[in-house]
């Protein structure tokens, strides 16, 4: 392959911010930090050719052979001749599903089938199901978990408090028979065990679930994958096409909202769902927070949501000025 031309493989997208950038790296889940003066680099080598740019800084030509030479060792950017054959990976988000996941804390206390039914009919996808201590039973978590067959959803994370008469072929057979289950938690278990059956993550944990959502990613952990990349450019992930549903009933567009839109006991959650003040938050906007719009890590910052975006943990590393 020639060497006219240095660029970025197109999952790899630098990111300027105000005091420094960053390389995503999307494949990986990793981010690089770098300083500005290496980001305005990297755009002169996508529009002119290697030996321009390189004659341009001649009197910076260790900077110069140092960004090169991080860019070739870390198998983020490589040389060719021909750099209308790799164009850069376009920015958009496709909108299908009204409601693309929920999470739901069931005890009892209104009609799961109906919610079930309604999301169905909003093409929700990705559903995390936190069941109260009536849930008890495995027979009972089966029974519910019959309402989610034959619907749009097609991945399905539960936590449900270890059941007082548990038997470890009658879970089997439910996750045989709800190929949908992507994981089960059982809280407040006597012991901590991990294991897979047929596909399933299955945890027993000493915890209550509240402890477990809790601090299952920190607050600010920087989260790098294409989709949430990509979602970040025109929404804002925190709310973006989510509902919450409490334990009682209250639909909230996430955990953390002290007000609800209405209980589904009494309310239409499609309609809600639907409406300009519930989809208020959805909006991406940057320019309202200084803060964020100057990071370079605007497109990866995380603050506590729902589990769909969870990913391996990025590497971090950092170009010295």
């Amino acid at each position: 392959m020639g060497k006219n031309f240095l660029l970025l493989y197109a999952c790899n997208i630098p990111v300027k911010g105000k005091e420094s950038s960053a390389i995503y790296a999307l494949s990986r889940g990793a981010v690089f930090h770098i300083p500005n003066s290496f980001f305005n680099m990297i755009k002169e080598w996508q529009k002119d050719p290697f030996d321009v740019v390189e004659f341009r800084y001649l009197e910076e030509m260790e900077t110069y052979r140092e960004y090169v030479d991080f860019l070739l060792s870390k198998n983020l950017a490589f040389f060719t001749d021909t750099p209308e054959l790799f164009p850069p990976m376009e920015i958009s988000f496709p909108i299908g599903e009204i409601i693309k996941s929920a999470i739901i804390n069931y005890n009892g206390h209104y009609s799961f089938n109906q919610l079930i039914g309604s999301l169905n009919n909003l093409n929700c996808k990705l559903i995390e199901l936190r069941f109260g201590p009536r849930i008890d039973s495995l027979a009972q978590l089966n029974y519910l978990l019959e309402d989610t067959k034959k619907t749009t959803i097609r991945h399905i994370d539960v936590f449900i408090n270890f059941p007082f008469n548990y038997r470890q072929r009658e879970l089997e057979t439910i996750i045989e028979s709800n190929r949908k289950l992507n994981s089960i938690t059982f809280c407040l278990a006597d012991t901590t065990l991990r294991k897979t059956i047929d596909n399933c993550s299955v945890n027993f944990l000493p915890l209550p679930h509240q402890e477990l959502i809790k601090y299952r990613i920190p607050e600010n952990t920087p989260l790098v994958n294409l989709d949430y990349f990509m979602e970040s450019h025109f929404f804002n992930p925190l709310y973006n096409q989510q509902v919450y549903i409490d334990e009682l009933g209250r639909i909230k567009n996430h955990a953390s909202q002290k007000s609800s839109f209405g209980n589904i006991n009494d309310t239409n959650i499609e309609e809600i769902v639907r409406s300009r003040k519930f989809q208020k938050l959805w909006q991406c906007e940057w320019e309202k927070k200084p803060w964020l719009k100057n990071s370079p890590l605007r497109y990866a910052l995380y603050n506590p949501a729902p589990v769909k975006y969870i990913a391996r943990q990025p590497q971090a590393e950092t170009v010295a000025e």
